[in-house]
């Protein structure tokens, strides 16, 4: 994968995680928290970041796998 290409999906995979992020702060918001509170809760609720960045990337490539071994076949 070309540099290029791998830091373009880790911005869209930084996106997507902010913008789940901020989803969940705004229905903790919805729900009564204080801002502060409702990101605090929002984290808490996603989960942890690093392992999520390292599922997607293993994800890739593994898809990355399955794409070589169509083309070999």
């Amino acid at each position: 994968m070309s540099w290029r290409r791998r830091e373009r999906r880790e911005d869209d995979l930084a996106r997507e995680l902010r913008t789940h992020l901020d989803l969940e702060a705004e229905e903790q918001r919805r729900a009564g928290l204080a801002p502060e509170d409702a990101h605090y809760a929002a984290l808490r609720a996603f989960g942890n970041r690093t392992t999520i960045e390292e599922d997607a990337r293993v994800t890739w490539q593994l898809v990355s796998l399955e794409k070589l071994g169509q083309d070999l076949r």
